[in-house]
């Protein structure tokens, strides 16, 4: 299946890895992409699975967790796949949080990550 989208700004690639545990890096909204709310994920490591946690706040962290429910934190991107997120926001927020943070580790060994702000048409609310 594919997913149309359009590109609004540059893509920024995340090094996460098992042992340092979180890589975190900040994207900044600006004059060039004013509505960064839908991102395109990639994992591009062909062998380890990357957790990946995206938000608002800076202190956020990606974490596999254990059985223990409320443990892990984000989504898991499989080796050489790509996930969409959306943030939706409230019509009434006018202050939209001016960055957005990208928490990278994996299950083992490294991988590359890649974040893209995207619009995807019919995806909703698509500014932050």
């Amino acid at each position: 299946m594919s997913i149309e989208f359009t590109l609004i700004g540059n893509s920024t690639v995340v090094a996460g890895n098992a042992t340092s545990g979180n890589t975190v890096v900040t994207i900044q909204r600006s004059a060039a992409t004013p509505q960064i709310g839908c991102f395109m994920i990639d994992n591009l490591d062909t062998g380890n699975v990357a957790i990946v946690n995206i938000g608002h706040d800076a202190n956020l962290s990606a974490t596999l967790g254990n059985a223990t429910p409320g443990t892990a934190a984000g989504f898991s991107v499989s080796a050489y796949a790509t996930k969409y997120i959306t943030f939706t926001r409230s019509p009434l927020d006018l202050d939209p949080p001016a960055n957005v943070y990208v928490a990278v580790t994996t299950t083992s060994g490294t991988a590359n990550v890649m974040v893209t702000p995207v619009f995807i048409a019919g995806a909703g609310q698509t500014s932050v």
